[in-house]
């Protein structure tokens, strides 16, 4: 069974940098890496009492949490975003592993005037995040609440078959499809609830496991992990095989080459930091 409840070690804290060993982890090389993603996948698989659920349950819950950390490895993707894929989201085919996720990217942050005008109704401009008076009304917005537009969009990712990992994800589509005829519309990673076991179903407060289980999923296996490693972890990873921080904007569905810029910089993977570690010359 599932309990809502955080972890002892999460009660009362506020992020998760207060722990000192996750923190040194973010910051230093390595992150996380295929072998250590490997053993978190292990040790699901090999804990003497992973769940105190019926054999056919605990299998399921083992298939469950390992087709997540492989999908959240795989593709690097915002929390959020792996929970919000469906099974009808997913394709299997000889070569290859794709998925459509629904990205969230940020947009543009605006004031928004809330002066209650003489007809009894609010303003609601849009002004400029550094505005100070409303361009329509006149009011005085300095300290007006901004609002950020969230943008979304649709995309496929791919991977081929023969990357280790995508087994683990095959394998609990499979499971998912099985459990409910097929259908595409049900959510791929569902939580448990003692009173109706896995809660298989289309409504995304009700039937999508949340960042904060995970993170406690993970957190049981090593107490160090976090579940936004897998995307500095990745990251880092492709940094080091040559990619760009724009190949990464574009993998990583990120709004600009910002992001992935900072990780470079902060793991010594800058174009001029690399090439500072690889000039052994003599003069």
């Amino acid at each position: 069974m599932e309990k809502k409840a955080a972890h002892p070690w999460l009660q009362g804290k506020q992020g998760w940098l207060w722990n000192k060993k996750r923190k040194e982890r973010r910051d230093r090389a390595g992150t996380l890496t295929d072998f250590q993603v490997q053993q978190l996948i292990d040790r699901v698989q090999s804990l003497h009492e992973y769940t105190k659920l019926k054999a056919d349950q605990d299998r399921t819950m083992r298939q469950r949490d390992t087709g997540l950390i492989a999908l959240a490895w795989i593709f690097f993707k915002r929390g959020n975003e792996d929970f919000n894929v469906r099974i009808g989201d997913v394709t299997v085919t000889d070569t290859q592993l794709l998925v459509t996720f629904t990205v969230s990217k940020k947009g543009k942050t605006h004031k928004v005037c809330r002066n209650l005008l003489k007809n009894g109704e609010y303003c609601n401009e849009k002004n400029a995040k550094k505005a100070n008076f409303c361009k329509k009304c006149g009011a005085d917005i300095k300290d007006a609440e901004l609002i950020e537009q969230k943008k979304t969009a649709i995309v496929t990712k791919g991977k081929q078959l023969d990357y280790s990992f995508c087994q683990y994800v095959v394998e609990w589509v499979q499971k998912a499809r099985e459990l409910n005829q097929n259908n595409p519309d049900i959510y791929l990673f569902p939580p448990y609830k003692h009173y109706g076991g896995f809660m298989f179903g289309t409504d995304r407060d009700e039937n999508c496991l949340t960042v904060q289980r995970f993170d406690q999923i993970l957190q049981r296996i090593d107490p160090t992990m976090t579940s936004s490693f897998f995307r500095y972890g990745h990251t880092e990873k492709l940094l080091r095989l040559g990619y760009t921080p724009y190949d990464l904007k574009e993998i990583g569905d990120w709004s600009s080459s910002y992001m992935p810029e900072i990780y470079a910089a902060r793991k010594g993977l800058t174009a001029s930091q690399k090439r500072f570690t690889e000039d052994t010359r003599k003069i």
